[in-house]
């Protein structure tokens, strides 16, 4: 979490407990990847509190911490959200339309994957938050001809990581999209300089909506059957 590392332990912890139990409650194999997401919410929330921990003692938890958790905000959510959503997908179309949400996730994802050949991410305090200033403005060290790419990158990213959750035919998605939305425009407005710290943090939270996505899913296919 962006705030402090007992912070950011408190919530891996309660997220863990919450992916348990998400898990615990999947009911069918092909909803299971969807259900893990508070899980590998909680391991990026415990990289950050690494992060926190040895930030003034650059050893190699922190660095471990920092790039577990950028590998996490910047490769892993673009490909696994829709990733998990078209494993457990049924209808056809919205299959198609979760393929097309993905593709751009591996676009993005290997934007961010390139430029940490050329840029090795770090972290800092910012105003008592988190920034990692990689990702909101990757590639620009290299050239400023790059400039496009980190403004147009926003945008492709909530395209592979909110978009599906509008795609999805599972019921309660649609809800955690618009929650989303919502709190991305709030970190975006008021916390521009450490938005991927906090962005990751309220996504974070915002993944205990799993449970309720997974009970739903669990109760219609039980009243299939």
């Amino acid at each position: 979490m962006c705030f402090s590392a007992p912070a950011s332990f408190i919530v891996a912890s309660g997220l863990s407990v919450a992916g348990a139990f998400s898990l615990k409650e999947a009911s069918k194999k092909l909803i299971i990847p969807f259900a893990l997401i508070p899980l590998f919410f909680a391991l990026q929330q415990a990289c950050e509190g690494l992060v926190w921990l040895y930030i003034d003692n650059k050893n190699i938890l922190y660095y471990l911490g920092v790039y577990g958790f950028i590998f996490f905000a910047s490769m892993f959510w673009p490909i696994w959200i829709p990733l998990s959503l078209l494993i457990a997908e049924s209808k056809p179309l919205r299959k198609k339309l979760l393929g097309c949400a993905l593709l751009v996730g591996l676009v993005v994802a290997g934007i961010y994957g390139i430029s940490w050949i050329f840029h090795a991410p770090e972290a800092q305090i910012i105003n008592h938050h988190m920034g990692y200033p990689y990702l909101n403005a990757p590639l620009l060290d290299i050239n400023n001809s790059f400039e496009f790419i980190p403004k147009s990158l926003g945008f492709l990213y909530l395209i592979a990581t909110v978009s599906p959750l509008f795609i999805s035919s599972i019921r309660n998605t649609y809800q955690a999209g618009i929650v989303l939305v919502i709190l991305c425009v709030i970190a975006r407005v008021f916390y521009a300089e450490v938005f991927g710290s906090l962005w990751c943090f309220f996504a974070a939270v915002s993944s205990c909506l799993v449970i309720i996505i997974i009970h739903a899913y669990k109760k219609s296919h039980t009243a299939v059957k």
